[in-house]
Order: structure tokens, then C-alpha cells, then sequence
């Protein structure tokens, strides 16, 4: 959290890519051999759109990809960050240049209001079956493959 305050509002990661073509965690070839954590949807396109849920008005969103970087203990994580844009005004967008194509990406979203902004939204957030123990897990942003050229 930055900019003070109790602002800990989370959005869920409703996962809406509009360029999906699966969702798979063992469908890529360069994914090594244990099975992901966190799945890895392979999209159509190395300019994906992005879509998640809104939970309250008044609110912009931050959007972050990071080259994947993938752990021992089968989560993508972040990398270098590839791309950042803040203040999004919708809960979507398509970003403004091409990504490396044949490569994983990790993503999140937060929203901000003001100079107050809430959490990276993790791949776990959302879902209720989830236990404490496993969030910790699950607390790992969302994953995606771009296609080959």
C-alpha cells in the first residue's frame, strides 16, 4: 500500500482475455516439465487486451506485465517489468505495443484512488474454496504465453 491510510481494498482477477485461445497449465512446450501452479493461458496475439472485474466506482487501475520467471515451486513470477500503465480509467485495456512473442508474462491489476492504491490483485483472490494456507500458495499473479510470430 502506499500514500497512507487503511485503503486495502482487493479486486478479484476474473480472468477475460480477449484474445484467449486455451487455458491450459501443460499445453506450452517451453513450460518446464512439473505442472504450473498457476495456470498459463496462451493467447491468440502479442498485443493481448485485458479485461478483470470492477468492485466499486470511482476507482482507476493500474496494469503491470512482467517477463515470467518460473520458481521451484511452480509459480510464474515476476520478472522484469515489460509493461506499466496507470490510472486506467475502465476495467480493461489493450496495450499500446507488442509483447516477445513464444515468451510467459505474469500480470496484475490494482486500483487506485488518488495517491492511495490497494494491493496487486493475485491469482487466488477471488476464489472462496481456497484456504489460508493455500492462498499463501495461490498468491501469485496471473500467467499468460504470447503465441509464436
Amino acid at each position: 500500500m502506499t500514500g497512507g491510510g487503511s485503503f486495502t481494498k482487493q479486486i478479484c482477477i476474473s480472468v477475460a482475455f480477449l484474445a484467449i485461445v486455451s487455458f491450459n497449465a501443460s499445453a506450452a512446450e517451453d513450460v518446464p516439465q512439473s505442472q504450473p501452479v498457476v495456470p498459463v493461458a496462451t493467447v491468440k496475439t502479442l498485443r493481448p487486451a485485458f479485461a478483470w472485474v470492477a468492485h466499486e466506482s470511482g476507482v482507476s487501475y493500474d496494469l503491470i506485465i512482467c517477463a515470467g520467471v518460473y520458481d521451484q515451486h511452480g509459480l510464474w513470477t515476476p520478472g522484469k517489468t515489460v509493461y506499466y500503465c496507470e490510472g486506467i480509467p475502465t476495467p480493461s485495456h489493450v496495450i499500446d505495443h507488442p509483447l516477445q512473442p513464444d515468451t510467459v508474462y505474469v500480470w496484475s491489476v490494482r486500483t487506485r484512488s488518488g495517491n492511495r492504491t490497494s494491493k496487486w490483485a493475485a491469482y487466488g483472490d477471488g476464489d472462496p474454496t481456497l484456504t489460508r494456507k493455500n492462498k499463501v500458495r495461490y498468491n501469485a499473479m496471473c500467467a499468460f504465453k504470447t503465441p509464436s510470430k
